[in-house]
């Protein structure tokens, strides 16, 4: 009796099998590259990095070839890691509409006796580090926040965020891409090594990508608007919005004395 073999099943199997393979062969190597009792300890440590980097090599490959095009794509061109919103805690409210006036009269003596878990959560809650990148995590659609932060004072910091708008970085402005065909998209425009174009229509889902050949671009504009919403600080409540700026201004620094009580 013959047995049928669905062509998925087989399919599926032929892929594990090449990205398995060359991921054993590379342990192989690294075993193989112990070091010999007459070996100096630079061969040796030469040996070792070179199997390790052999290894690393085809974990990566593995876990870009698991990716969405998309996701490929974020990856090759630098636009950072993807996180993903649903896995983000989400904000305590309720939130206030709120203006810098409001901000301006909250922040006037200062912040104090803030909390710093608070303000670590909060950055995840309003999904700063979905776009950004603060210390050593955080994507980087929009720019990395690490050492940026201690070019403004408290004031210039609320009113960045009230207002994103009033500077934008060029590498992180929108533009409006016009096609030979009428089609019109809008967002942050970064190059394939394909030839194409990409226009990243969210900068909080890398997913939401467009990709058009150079040869269907008649015009593009670079935008006036920023890339983050200016309504970011809506859902949060007083304490969330204190606890936030402290945290930035602390430079994520948990033993600074505005976390003191």
């Amino acid at each position: 009796m013959k047995v049928s073999v669905p062509i998925n099943w087989f399919s599926k199997r032929v892929v594990y099998l090449f990205l398995i393979v060359p991921l054993l062969a590379s342990l192989v190597a690294l075993f193989l590259n112990f070091p010999s009792p007459t070996a100096t300890t630079e061969q040796e440590g030469q040996r070792r990095t070179q199997a390790q980097e052999m290894v690393a090599s085809h974990v990566r490959a593995e876990t870009v070839a698991r990716l969405s095009v998309p996701e490929r794509v974020v990856q090759a061109s630098g636009v950072g890691p993807i996180i993903k919103k649903e896995t983000l805690p989400k904000p305590k409210g309720p939130g206030h509409d709120w203006t810098l006036l409001e901000l301006e009269s909250l922040t006037q003596d200062g912040l104090s006796g803030r909390n710093f878990e608070n303000g670590r959560r909060t950055f995840d809650a309003a999904h700063c580090i979905v776009c950004h990148r603060f210390n050593d995590s955080g994507g980087i659609t929009g720019p990395d926040l690490t050492n940026l932060i201690g070019r403004f004072n408290l004031k210039e910091l609320a009113e960045t965020i009230v207002n994103p708008s009033k500077v934008i970085p060029d590498q992180y402005r929108n533009s409006s891409v016009a096609t030979a065909d009428g089609r019109v998209f809008t967002g942050r425009v970064v190059n394939s090594a394909n030839g194409n174009l990409t226009v990243f229509t969210d900068p909080e889902d890398p997913n939401k990508a467009i990709q058009i050949p150079r040869s269907d671009v008649e015009d593009i504009v670079p935008l006036i608007t920023s890339l983050m919403p200016g309504d970011l600080l809506k859902p949060l409540n007083r304490e969330e919005i204190l606890d936030l700026l402290a945290y930035l201004m602390s430079h994520g620094n948990p033993a600074d004395p505005i976390f003191w009580k």
